[in-house]
């Protein structure tokens, strides 16, 4: 069964003792702040009894119900989901001989809606199609592949579209990317294929089951078990014990991890939000700040009023709305504040932060848009505090989605997962600023510092001071200014990752004494301009810099300027295994400042087309203070492929005379392979003489 250690991230298998598992095997230092940062679902079965529908509700996963209750008929179809934007789940049926839905939206056992939607032809799906923080009505013609929608509970089709349709196909909703709309997929016999860019072809394709693993009529779940925002794989099949077995695949890597009991055969599973234990409930529209407030029946107004009420281990929860709220947490601990989507619950102040953290622990944020467009506007912002968020949206926001600093001799820690810090004004999507230690994973901070005022200090990711970023799996895209920055003694760790296409700036850059260490990413198209003069970099470490780098395992794709740009380096860069193509240099060192330069570069490739029309270069170096290693022995040897002659590798060679009064650069060229058109270039050709 499923235990109460589920907040550990744990699971307790049937007949057996409790083993841990990761919920993803990727940056395992975060995960462990991640757990739970939003709603978890219990897990429940609707039995026929009588005829009718009993529902049954392991609202807490701990392996015994706690909520019973009759609704609809044994010949409907159960059906269950958020249909009034109020983050609980509503149970209904769909009654396939008139197409009629039944919900009760009270949660009180009461028909609360009734909508005419369907037919006996149709099977019903439900999920937020169009990311509004309601559950829309779905029908699904096993026939045809035919999925239609009714997103506003008018009775008329919105949305629909064609997938699947092959015999003994199963449609499901869920949200696999992130994105804040529920995306369409197909279970098939083990096969799970999920739609996340509405082109009808599976982009993400999953495989659990099949007749090894439960046999015919199981049915297939995806569903936010951690409360992380990941849909774990699921499978409910009947057992020869008369009994429901759930096998759960949390990291969808096809292994049956645990396995949960509930149900009889017959009965038919669901998740969803049902529990209302140590929430509070705020609707701008129905609610009232009064004594007594903050139920699903009688809800706050405001958040402030909810903040001031909540007592430590309190789940906030935002209806979808607006709320125009300034809203200070100043000593609080452990409090969620949870909304509908990052589309339908919005704080939005007139000016300055929607949230203010001060001295406190543990705030989760999840499934909110901040959107203070106001003067001075920011997000977030924690100051000796402790705050996780995970599926925020910060679009429109002026000045700053999210600011971290510390107070008081309090560092601050923030983790962030899945959450958008894009569309910033002015400034920067995400600020550490001094005493912060960030830990973001499958974020984005992208078209950031188009406001017609913008102040051009800005980036993607800023980090300074003695604050530390490590970032995974993220993107940086398209802003005007850079991807990501680490100034004065800012840490920068950086993998999996995407920085380009920024406008007036480069991927990433680094001054002063910071340091920087990128593995595995990309960065491409950055500036506009191709050339030396008016181009862009993917990297620049700064005329200033005076601390540490390491460049591994990237590539660098078409940037307008140079892959890789060094304009100081007392201490030794490391440029090891990258791939360089289409820049106007892969890298190069330029020694126009009083400090040293000293890099290695080994084990790359750096590739340019051969019939270029442009003029390109492998490496460049500039500068009797540039100091490089250029290859070496084995899989340290670089690979240039395709450049003119003495332009593989070019020692102050370019650039006009007043860079030849600088000085040869100390260059120590070892073993590299130098080729063109698949022939081998003498290094007499490929390296410019000095």
């Amino acid at each position: 069964m499923i235990g109460s250690e589920l907040g550990n991230c744990g699971l307790r298998p049937v007949g057996g003792k409790r083993r841990r598992r990761r919920v993803t095997p990727h940056l395992e230092p975060m995960e462990g702040r991640l757990c739970l940062s939003g709603l978890t679902p219990g897990l429940g079965v609707a039995t026929p009894v009588n005829g009718s529908l009993m529902f049954v509700i392991d609202s807490d996963a701990n392996g015994s119900s706690d909520i019973s209750r009759p609704y609809g008929s044994d010949t409907d179809i159960p059906i269950f989901g958020d249909f009034t934007g109020s983050t609980l789940t509503n149970i209904g049926i769909y009654r396939p001989s008139t197409g009629t839905w039944a919900i009760d939206t009270k949660n009180n056992g009461s028909v609360g809606l009734v909508v005419s939607f369907g037919g006996p032809n149709w099977k019903p799906v439900t999920g937020d199609i169009n990311g509004d923080g309601r559950t829309d009505l779905g029908l699904y013609d096993p026939n045809t592949g035919t999925w239609a929608f009714c997103t506003d509970l008018s009775g008329r089709v919105n949305l629909s579209f064609h997938y699947g349709g092959s015999r003994g196909d199963v449609p499901l909703l869920a949200d696999f990317n992130h994105d804040g709309f529920d995306d369409p997929v197909i279970y098939n016999g083990g096969n799970w294929l999920v739609d996340t860019n509405s082109d009808r072809v599976p982009d993400q394709t999953y495989r659990f089951g099949g007749a090894s693993l439960a046999p015919a009529g199981a049915t297939p779940l995806a569903f936010d078990l951690y409360g992380t925002h990941d849909p774990v794989l699921a499978l409910v099949a009947p057992q020869s014990n008369g009994q429901l077995n759930w096998y759960i695949n949390p990291s969808r890597d096809g292994k049956n991890y645990q396995t949960y009991r509930l149900g009889l055969n017959g009965s038919t599973p669901y998740t969803g939000y049902f529990s209302t234990a140590n929430s509070l409930f705020v609707n701008s529209a129905t609610g009232a700040d009064v004594a007594g407030a903050g139920s699903y029946g009688a809800p706050f107004k405001t958040i402030t009023a909810a903040v001031n009420a909540a007592t430590p281990g309190t789940t906030i929860r935002l209806a979808s709305g607006g709320y125009s709220e300034n809203v200070i947490l100043n000593a609080k601990s452990n409090l969620k504040i949870v909304g509908t989507g990052m589309y339908s619950t919005v704080v939005s102040p007139a000016s300055k932060d929607a949230f203010l953290v001060y001295m406190s622990s543990n705030i989760h944020f999840d499934d909110l848009w901040l959107r203070s467009a106001g003067t001075d506007g920011r997000g977030i912002v924690a100051l000796g505090s402790s705050v996780v968020t995970n599926l925020i949206r910060t679009n429109d926001t002026r000045w700053i989605g999210l600011l971290a600093g510390g107070a008081n001799g309090q560092v601050t820690t923030v983790t962030s997962r899945y959450s958008r810090f894009d569309g910033i004004q002015t400034i920067s999507g995400v600020y550490l600023d001094d005493a912060a230690i960030g830990s973001f994973y499958g974020i984005s901070a992208s078209e950031i510092g188009f406001a017609t005022d913008y102040t051009g200090d800005g980036a993607g990711l800023v980090v300074q001071g003695t604050s530390v970023a490590r970032v995974d799996r993220s993107t940086f895209y398209h802003n005007r200014d850079c991807g990501v920055t680490a100034n004065t003694g800012g840490r920068l760790e950086m993998s999996n990752s995407y920085s380009g296409n920024h406008i007036q700036g480069f991927g990433a850059s680094l001054f002063n004494n910071s340091t920087g260490i990128f593995n595995n990413d990309t960065f491409a198209n950055n500036g506009v301009t191709f050339g030396a003069v008016g181009g862009m970099n993917g990297i620049e470490f700064a005329y200033n810099f005076t601390g540490w780098g390491f460049v591994a395992n990237s590539r660098f794709l078409n940037n307008t300027a140079n892959g890789v740009f060094i304009e100081s380096a007392p201490n030794q860069i490391q440029i090891v295994n990258n791939y360089f193509s289409g820049n106007w240099a892969g890298v190069t060192v330029f020694a126009d400042q009083p400090q040293d330069i000293n890099v290695l570069v080994k084990g790359n490739t750096f590739a340019t087309p051969a019939d270029a029309t442009y003029e390109t270069f492998g490496v460049t170096a500039i500068g009797s203070k540039a100091h490089m290693v250029l290859g070496g022995s084995g899989a340290d040897q670089n690979t240039f492929d395709g450049f003119w002659d003495y332009r593989f590798v070019g020692l102050n060679h370019v650039g006009g005379l007043q860079n030849k009064e600088l000085g040869c650069p100390d260059i120590t060229v070892l073993g590299n392979v130098f080729r063109r058109k698949g022939q081998t270039i003498s290094t007499s050709l490929a390296v410019a003489p000095c």
